[in-house]
């Protein structure tokens, strides 16, 4: 798990849960709109030595957050969008 900030208590850790150093990692989000918040979730993986696989969402808004991370350079999965939901 990633928190937007380290904890200012406790083991005060931005990333919580195993050692990921050397380990591939998916980066999940419920809903995407503009890619922020799975790039801040990647930088913070990143200084904790986690390889990058992807960033999946489960509703992507079409609101230009896959063409953001895929810019980054990262692969984009999205298990529904808005028209898969009738919300186009």
């Amino acid at each position: 798990m990633v928190r937007k900030e380290p904890k200012d208590h406790g083991r005060g850790r931005q990333v919580e849960g195993p050692d990921l150093a050397g380990k591939r990692v998916v980066v999940l989000e419920d809903t995407s709109t503009t890619g922020g918040s799975p790039l801040a979730a990647i930088e913070a993986l990143l200084k904790v030595g986690a390889i990058i696989a992807g960033v999946a969402v489960v509703v992507d808004r079409n609101t230009g957050a896959r063409e953001i991370i895929e810019a980054a350079g990262y692969p984009y999965y999205a298990a529904l969008s808005l028209e898969d939901l009738g919300l186009n």
